[in-house]
């Protein structure tokens, strides 16, 4: 792939965050290319110079949030040392998870907002699941290479544990906006950390 410009990587940065904020407010569906490009200070022609249509933009939008959540988990698990103690793991685990997930009500309605779109929109959905099944193997793997350096086995495959994991972040989420507060609460890490703790044993 061609590396773009600073200027244009920057315009490119500037029309998603207006495409969050639009979304959140509105949703996939009522966000419009003149309502982001007018939010991001641009025109028209400048929105469609970066992307070929308001669903290239959302498909850059879900790949932009899932590179930064994959770079930040990698961080949130990095310099664990073995034999770290278990509640110190979990915490990381759990901080992890996280990290992948959005972390504010802005995001929490436009990772839903995104799943919907995948769900009306065939051209969307295929990019959407890649995009998952990337995230999903990159997280297995970091998961699998620690659990073998701790010493720990998991009583569910990886993907079953993080489908268990992300039933119960979906949920948390959704309570989350409808009483308006933060999906990373103290009760969210609670809740996660018991999952976890019932499915980790020593090997």
């Amino acid at each position: 792939m061609a590396q773009i410009s600073a200027r244009r990587a920057a315009t490119q940065e500037r029309l998603l965050d207006a495409a969050m904020e639009i979304i959140a407010e509105h949703g996939t569906e009522a966000a419009s290319v003149e309502e982001i490009s007018e939010r991001a200070g641009f025109t028209r022609g400048a929105f469609y110079s970066n992307f070929d249509s308001k669903d290239a933009l959302f498909d850059a939008l879900i790949r932009r949030e899932a590179e930064r959540r994959v770079s930040e988990a990698r961080q949130v698990l990095a310099d664990i040392q073995p034999n770290t103690p278990l509640d110190e793991l979990l915490d990381r685990a759990v901080r992890s998870f996280f990290s992948t997930h959005p972390s504010d009500t802005q995001a929490a309605i436009v990772h839903t907002e995104m799943r919907l779109n995948a769900v009306r929109n065939p051209e969307l959905r295929a990019s959407y699941l890649k995009l998952n099944g990337d995230i999903m193997a990159l997280i297995q793997d970091l998961i699998e290479t620690e659990a073998e350096r701790q010493g720990l086995r998991l009583l569910l495959p990886v993907s079953k544990l993080w489908s268990v994991l992300d039933g119960v972040f979906e949920n948390i989420i959704q309570t989350a906006v409808i009483e308006g507060h933060s999906p990373s609460s103290e009760e969210s890490y609670e809740q996660l950390t018991l999952v976890l703790r019932a499915v980790i044993a020593p090997k």
